[in-house]
């Protein structure tokens, strides 16, 4: 999974000695491209996605990746461990969504719109997000 800001450049590289394409599955700004041996290039989604979009190359079919784009910096990616820490969220209540590929109904672990997480001004908050083994896809 790669989260990031609408509008930043992702620089995309590829150290292998054969093609690869970059085919990013973003509804705001698709990117289909192909990427020489050795290769690189630039990317900047230009808008934000209400869901996780799919990366694949064409060419070699079981490379996949997720990229979320978002207009605001309040996102994180989990450690190994399923850890993650979200700085300097605002005071009040916020939606937090939890997406998980390996998760059946589109990956999230919370609904679509998010789950409702009270903040306190100068506190932090843990909250526990469970994924039920049932709804895990089989591979």
């Amino acid at each position: 999974m790669l989260a990031i800001l609408s509008g930043s450049t992702i620089t995309l590289k590829s150290s292998d000695p054969v093609n690869h394409n970059i085919n990013a599955k973003l509804k705001q700004s698709a990117f289909n491209q192909l990427l020489a041996p050795q290769g690189e290039t630039e990317f900047t989604p230009s808008g934000p996605e209400r869901t996780p979009a799919e990366v694949t190359c064409d060419i070699h079919p079981w490379m996949k990746a997720w990229w979320m784009v978002l207009n605001h910096p309040y996102f994180a990616v989990t450690d190994a461990t399923g850890y993650f820490e979200i700085k300097n969220a605002p005071a009040g209540t916020q939606k937090v969504v939890v997406w998980q590929e390996a998760v059946d109904r589109n990956g999230f672990v919370t609904a679509p719109s998010g789950e409702a997480v009270v903040i306190k001004a100068n506190d932090s908050v843990v909250k526990d997000f469970k994924v039920e083994l049932s709804r895990l896809r089989a591979e």
